[in-house]
């Protein structure tokens, strides 16, 4: 509750001239009560001075009437509890000659937002910025470094506590109780987790960062910041690349919310579905510039993904045991191109076929990964592996393996169906890293080792 009072009493009314200036004083201590300001009403809980103020009114017969008025209030987010205005004292940071620079190193090009449009979100912040409050009443932060001398009250901003006041040689100083914004502290994540303001090994080798990957909910509190403060701090932004993605809403696309009851336990749904099937459920729905709508239906569908995976694994292990084909191991080629026939030095047409689709893919997949296009590589990994190679390539392959006594033929078929297999195996472990160490470690038996393994670039025309 915030009160008014006359500047100059008395001077204030008179036609065709403006008010004379008011000042604004609070009436509510810092547990929500009246203050010395409220008169009469000191004490009472903001609730009980309203019934009070309308009971005075009443019996001084100076209330006319009483009607319902619809108003908008601030209300707590997490509580749903009335806001009450209180005047104090705060610390605020100039914002407009920072902001500019942050700008300017943006359109620069200096930092690059993916996709581009949410750039003009940092934009318009930026653009219409109004100067910091950066000081909190809270009971956890850095704080202020300001202080404050006991004798005379005169005021030190200072990075180390002074011994002395400058004023009056007084020696009582106490230090601001106030702590910094969450986000101001935030901003200072890039370089101060690396020794600043120390020039230390670690700030010069990773400062700048290539990329930050968050939430577009939080551009102008956080991201912003940062660039900000690292211009300010550093002089140079904290990262070249920006990817923005959406927020995780349920199958309903409402925002997930304690509140609303519709939260996801992710230690739940992992039990159930399994890591792997869980994580490509959230790529194949993160669109850039879109929210990622999770439901069951669609973890069930990559769980099945990631079955699918495995029993080939498990169909091919089988077929090169009962063959005496000793452990493949995995070549360190970008391009794969299938083996001719040592009798006929021809390439049967699926092989080909299959070699032709296993480069496109890893084509595609690159490209997408470098446009931070996620979904689209994993799509583009999960036609290849389901609908190409296990519902056409491995019923085909059948046919050599089973239905054939030449051994070089089925030999030239194994290998393509392990070469396949092992290069899908690396293009699939990002988004599905669990089973595909696995079943890696199987294949190869050196544990571990997938995840060092060159990642497959590909020809479309081996």
């Amino acid at each position: 509750m915030v009160g008014l009072r006359l500047v100059s009493p008395g001077d204030y009314i008179s036609p065709g001239q403006a008010l004379a200036p008011l000042e604004q004083i609070s009436v509510l201590d810092g547990t929500a009560h009246m203050n010395e300001n409220a008169g009469p009403y000191r004490g009472l809980s903001r609730e009980q001075a309203r019934k009070q103020v309308v009971n005075d009114l009443e019996s001084a017969g100076l209330l006319e009437k009483i009607e319902p008025h619809s108003h908008a209030i601030g209300v707590c987010s997490r509580c749903d509890t009335i806001v009450e205005p209180m005047l104090s004292e705060q610390w605020f940071l100039r914002m407009k000659e920072m902001a500019d620079r942050a700008i300017k190193a943006v359109r620069d090009g200096d930092t690059t937002f993916h996709p581009k449009f949410w750039e003009n979100t940092f934009f318009n912040w930026l653009e219409n910025i109004h100067d910091w409050c950066i000081s909190r009443q809270l009971w956890w932060g850095h704080r202020i470094p300001a202080y404050r001398c006991a004798r005379c009250d005169h005021l030190i901003v200072a990075a180390e506590r002074p011994s002395r006041c400058p004023e009056c040689d007084g020696s009582d100083i106490i230090q601001d109780d106030d702590v910094l914004d969450t986000w101001f502290s935030s901003g200072l994540w890039p370089f101060s987790t690396m020794g600043w303001p120390d020039q230390t090994e670690d700030l010069q080798v990773y400062y700048p960062t290539t990329l930050l990957i968050t939430g577009f909910d939080i551009i102008f509190f956080w991201v912003a910041r940062m660039i900000v403060l690292g211009l300010e701090c550093m002089g140079q932004v904290p990262f070249r690349q920006v990817y923005i993605h959406g927020l995780i809403r349920d199958a309903e696309r409402q925002k997930m919310s304690k509140t609303k009851g519709n939260v996801i336990d992710p230690l739940v749904v992992t039990e159930k579905y399994g890591t792997d099937a869980v994580r490509l459920a959230l790529v194949m729905g993160a669109a850039p510039g879109t929210d990622i709508v999770l439901s069951q239906e669609r973890m069930e569908s990559t769980r099945a993904f990631a079955n699918k995976i495995w029993n080939a694994a498990r169909f091919l292990f089988l077929n090169m045991e009962r063959s005496g084909v000793a452990p493949w191991v995995p070549g360190t080629q970008d391009q794969y191109k299938p083996e001719a026939d040592a009798e006929t030095l021809t390439v049967p047409l699926e092989d080909r076929w299959i070699f032709s689709r296993l480069n496109a893919c890893a084509e595609q997949a690159n490209a997408a990964i470098a446009q931070y296009r996620f979904h689209e590589a994993a799509q583009v990994l999960w036609q290849f592996f389901w609908h190409e190679f296990c519902d056409w390539y491995l019923e085909i392959a059948k046919r050599s393996l089973y239905q054939t006594e030449n051994r070089v033929a089925r030999a030239v078929t194994q290998h393509t169906l392990v070469e396949t297999l092992e290069t899908t195996l690396r293009l699939l472990h990002p988004f599905m890293p669990f089973v595909t160490e696995e079943i890696w470690e199987k294949m190869t038996g050196e544990p571990g080792t997938l995840i060092v393994a060159p990642y497959p670039q590909g020809d479309p025309a081996p």
